[in-house]
């Protein structure tokens, strides 16, 4: 094991796993779903799994917090501007003319709102606390990111050739939109995930010994 990486108390070592390999299915499976029995074939699913997901690696973090009888959290620079984003989100949401749209967010979509948020920050510091020392489980992340985004990718291609335009309404071939709904979001999301390609691309052949990138991480605090 590297100098640098992070040891595990042996307790928690399964459930730190476990957490780890949630990570990992939520950034493979989300960018991939949709449900074609739903009214929102999209983001609806979407967002519902990254509900579910977001209950799981809650639930395994909480178990590892018993099983160490301690609880840590990681320290970020982001640390501020988040806890404000989600006080100003509370407190809209307790004056809101429409509580119900401020709670959960985009009528049929289930995003937007103070639940999404809040799921968010959970999910931002499980993974900062969880991955941080962590290089290989980082690594790890990198290429299942990745991974999906080149399905992803692959999918629009096809769509372009028309590989399901019998299916849409929309003039797919031209407007793709693969696995994510709508042709902006595709483009949005294949941007956020441009930098890592770059980086991937770029770093072939130190991969191996890629160290956690931490600039936003530090030790996590003990409470």
């Amino acid at each position: 094991m590297s100098s640098k990486e992070k040891v595990i108390p042996q307790n928690g070592f399964k459930t730190i796993n476990f957490i780890q390999f949630s990570f990992y299915t939520l950034f493979f499976v989300t960018p991939l779903l949709l449900w074609p029995f739903t009214s929102e074939v999209f983001e609806f699913n979407k967002m519902m799994f990254v509900y579910a997901m977001t209950i799981i690696i809650a639930a395994a973090w909480a178990i590892r917090s018993f099983q160490e009888k301690k609880f840590e959290i990681a320290r970020t620079p982001l640390d501020l501007p988040l806890m404000l984003f989600l006080t100003s989100q509370i407190a809209s949401t307790i004056f809101s003319i429409d509580r119900h749209t401020s709670l959960w967010g985009y009528y049929s979509r289930f995003h937007g709102g103070l639940v999404s948020t809040l799921c968010y920050v959970i999910l931002f510091y499980a993974l900062v606390t969880h991955f941080s020392g962590q290089a290989k489980a980082v690594r790890n992340l990198l290429y299942t990111i990745l991974a999906t985004a080149a399905i992803t990718s692959f999918y629009a291609l096809l769509e372009r050739m028309g590989i399901d335009k019998h299916i849409w309404v929309q003039d797919v071939q031209n407007r793709v939109f693969s696995t994510l709904g709508q042709p902006n979001w595709l483009s949005a999301y294949l941007v956020a995930i441009l930098p890592l390609s770059l980086f991937g691309a770029m770093n072939t052949k130190n991969l191996s010994s890629l160290p956690a990138p931490s600039p936003a991480l530090a030790p996590p605090r003990s409470s």
